[in-house]
């Protein structure tokens, strides 16, 4: 990748993908110690704001909040480090962001690299680490050592892309 834009501070306001997920998929929680937040219903869709992705987990949670229709699609997903989704190279792999629900937001690699990304679903169509984008962006990513098999509409970054802008990926 010849030009990247690296984000040395993320806002005060971001908080890490994971406690968001923590928050909604728990019910209600109360954690005065950890963040002073209560009341965080398991129906709560993510609202405006930068969420960071450090891990792989972080980031199949954020295919699965996608699939489950809560993220908004004015928040903007950054990643914090490299990427290394080998732990999902099993089986049909990797469950795309955007499987049963569109990706509408941001999503930033800020330079940082996705790896050993593997999808094998030769009877699907859509397929890649984002299946269905409308209405998003994807900048800043670099993509390693993938291996993505399906039906037509394959690509590494994604499969089916409607007024999408992609750049520096």
């Amino acid at each position: 990748m010849s030009s990247l834009i690296v984000q040395s501070d993320l806002k005060t306001s971001t908080i890490g993908l994971n406690q968001a997920i923590d928050r909604m998929t728990t019910g209600f929680k109360i954690n005065q110690a950890e963040d002073n937040a209560a009341n965080y219903s398991i129906n709560t869709k993510l609202t405006s704001g930068t969420y960071s992705i450090s891990t792989a987990e972080e980031l199949a949670k954020l295919a699965t909040m996608t699939n489950n229709y809560k993220i908004c699609s004015n928040c903007e997903f950054v990643l914090a480090d490299d990427i290394d989704l080998s732990a999902y190279s099993t089986g049909e792999g990797w469950t795309p962001i955007g499987t049963s629900n569109q990706f509408t937001a941001t999503f930033d690699g800020n330079g940082y690299v996705i790896s050993n990304l593997y999808i094998n679903t030769p009877s699907i169509n859509c397929v890649g680490l984002f299946r269905w984008c409308n209405f998003a962006e994807i900048k800043n990513v670099g993509l390693e050592n993938v291996d993505v098999t399906g039906d037509y509409e394959v690509g590494g970054l994604m499969g089916r892309g409607c007024n999408v802008t992609i750049s520096n990926s």
